[in-house]
């Protein structure tokens, strides 16, 4: 791909969401499991330059149009 999207989210935001969901627990939705997903997924952004991590706390739209920005400039 031109480019791969990483929504960084501290995990003890995405617990929080997964709990507020109230649709059960999936196998990578432990508190350790995310951690060590997000450490994974912030050292793959640094690895490689097409890979981008954005802010997932921000609003749909501010995603959004952080997303485009990017694509814009590819």
């Amino acid at each position: 791909p031109d480019a791969v999207f990483i929504l960084s989210t501290p995990p003890a935001v995405c617990y929080d969401r997964i709990i507020g969901r109230h649709s059960g627990f999936q196998v990578f939705e432990e508190r350790e499991k995310l951690e060590k997903a997000a450490k994974a997924y912030t050292k793959l952004a640094r690895m490689f330059d097409d890979v981008y991590l954005l802010n997932g706390e921000q609003s749909t739209e501010s995603v959004f149009y952080a997303i485009l920005l990017k694509v814009l400039k590819l």
